[in-house]
């Protein structure tokens, strides 16, 4: 087997670069470990796992009450190592939302590179046929990253922004919209995650409907607002049209986000190569 690195153990899947650790009771990555560099990118004390799907229910369009609720118990998990990619791929049926979740998490020989496809298909609750339903129902995804003091950053066009220090007194401090990236680092490591097509992240914490103008982070933690709602009953026409496929990629790296290269992982991300056939 080239020289994909083979981990021992039905819960894990590793190359040179990264061992990713899973709990194969929920489905959810458990651990990501950065080989070289010998640390541990998940926070394991997080209310939340890595690549958690949470789903988020307000009860009112504008109400701050609400409640959570996280898919927790997997079908079905299965391991495949190849001589090019290694592939940990879980099943969830969630009973609260309806939802057949299929979760996939890819390493590849030789590439500082860590791909997440998690598939939705049928998610019942966020179907609506009543105007009034509209943006109380929601799906994110959580990344309790590990990086202790980490500042987090989201690329814009034309910058690059800090939640809460590169924000105006005035207008919502609970999200920010990336451009092609996220990044939390410290000065010695850090982590870019780049959305396939969820740009939308909350720091620190959920903040769905707070409405804050103040709000800073105060911990690592990011929150992917990948799905909702607000669009039920006009793109949706029954509770089997609420699919979805959402993508992430991730790559630890050195250094701060600058001299790490999340620009250019974002980039390399969002306009991949395309192999072309060159016929004579």
């Amino acid at each position: 087997m080239s020289r994909l690195l083979t981990a021992e153990g039905a819960d894990r899947i590793a190359n040179q670069f990264y061992e990713v650790r899973f709990d194969t009771a929920t489905g959810n990555i458990a651990s990501i470990r950065d080989r070289s560099a010998g640390v541990e990118l998940v926070d394991g004390t997080a209310k939340y796992q890595f690549n958690q799907m949470v789903y988020v229910h307000k009860n009112s369009k504008e109400s701050k009450e609400g409640y959570e609720h996280l898919a927790t118990k997997a079908r079905s998990t299965k391991k495949v190592s190849g001589p090019v990619r290694a592939t940990f791929e879980s099943w969830i049926d969630d009973e609260k939302t309806g939802a057949a979740i299929h979760q996939t998490v890819i390493l590849y020989d030789g590439l500082k590179r860590i791909d997440i496809i998690n598939d939705l298909q049928h998610v019942r609750a966020l179907y609506s046929d009543r105007f009034e339903d509209r943006y109380c129902d929601n799906i994110f995804y959580a990344f309790p990253l590990a990086v202790p003091g980490g500042q987090p950053r989201a690329e814009y066009p034309g910058g690059v922004v800090r939640p809460y220090d590169d924000q105006l007194r005035w207008g919502s401090h609970d999200y920010l919209s990336a451009n092609r990236w996220v990044d939390v680092s410290n000065k010695d490591f850090g982590v870019t995650i780049a959305p396939w097509n969820e740009p939308v992240f909350h720091f620190g914490e959920i903040r769905y409907n707070e409405f804050s103008i103040n709000y800073k982070p105060t911990n690592p933690h990011l929150f992917s607002y990948a799905w909702s709602n607000r669009m039920a009953g006009l793109l949706t026409l029954s509770p089997d049209d609420c699919n979805a496929t959402l993508g992430y990629s991730l790559r630890p790296h050195e250094g701060d986000w600058n001299s790490g290269a999340a620009t250019q992982f974002g980039w390399a991300v969002a306009s991949p190569l395309l192999a072309r056939v060159a016929r004579p």
